[in-house]
């Protein structure tokens, strides 16, 4: 594709073509899929997954009451599950994305701001 040698370095070819590697990837996916969810496009059956911090105790004003919340991990394993590792990219990503609710103008800005993650690397 780029007539590279075969052991060159492969960020500054994911850079050049606008790729994102396997792992910004797999990021890229969850993060669509909380989109779906936050905004309710996302099938029923996930509606009640997972319930933000204000609706957990609603007589108490949280900083991050619109935070997922996200149950303390007991093992390393349990950090990799879908249940804590979804939820947690998602409060983790900057408000300027998080919170717009077109859902192509997510995905545009998401791949963009996964771009500039790999070039800040």
């Amino acid at each position: 594709m780029t007539n590279s040698f075969y052991n060159a370095h492969t960020k500054p070819l994911f850079i050049q073509h606008a790729i994102l590697p396997f792992d910004k990837l797999i990021l890229q996916s969850q993060l669509n899929f909380m989109h779906a969810i936050e905004y309710k496009y996302a099938p029923a059956s996930f509606a009640n997954t997972w319930i933000k911090n204000r609706d957990r105790d609603p007589e108490v004003n949280l900083r991050n009451a619109d935070d997922y919340y996200i149950t303390r991990p007991r093992t390393e394993t349990f950090k990799k599950s879908t249940f804590y590792a979804i939820p947690t990219a998602w409060n983790d990503l900057i408000p300027e994305i998080k919170y717009q609710e077109n859902k192509f103008t997510f995905k545009w800005a998401l791949k963009a701001h996964l771009l500039s993650e790999l070039e800040d690397d």
